[in-house]
């Protein structure tokens, strides 16, 4: 199970370290929504100090992709009958492909933001 500082927000902020001072160096540290280091990584690694920190929203982002496509395997639930057969078969329909819309909706949204997050620009 993923502890609940793992599901982020998570940031990479640049920070000194008094061990490290003597050499001159600093480096990049991903945080998480309380203050706990997730990782640390040389400064010149901030790349990949702001990708680490991208992780739970690409994760949410491919939860929500997974589930919209979950959605659209199995259809609408219509018990033993069809959609033309049921008496709120046209109901069950147009509630389920409203949920589909917001879904695919909510996947792109976090997909774009968590690719921007990875990718440095927000």
């Amino acid at each position: 199970m993923v502890g609940e500082s793992a599901l982020g927000p998570w940031t990479a902020v640049l920070e000194s370290d008094p061990s490290w001072e003597v050499y001159g160096l600093r480096r990049r540290v991903v945080k998480d929504r309380y203050g706990n280091v997730v990782a640390r990584v040389p400064e010149s690694q901030e790349k990949i100090a702001v990708l680490i920190a991208a992780a739970p929203e690409m994760l949410e982002a491919c939860r929500t992709m997974l589930a919209w496509f979950e959605s659209e395997k199995s259809g609408p639930d219509y018990g033993t009958q069809g959609r033309k057969t049921h008496p709120d078969g046209e109901r069950i329909w147009r509630e389920w492909w409203e949920r589909q819309l917001k879904l695919c909706d909510d996947a792109e949204r976090l997909s774009r933001a968590a690719i921007a997050k990875a990718e440095g620009k927000t």
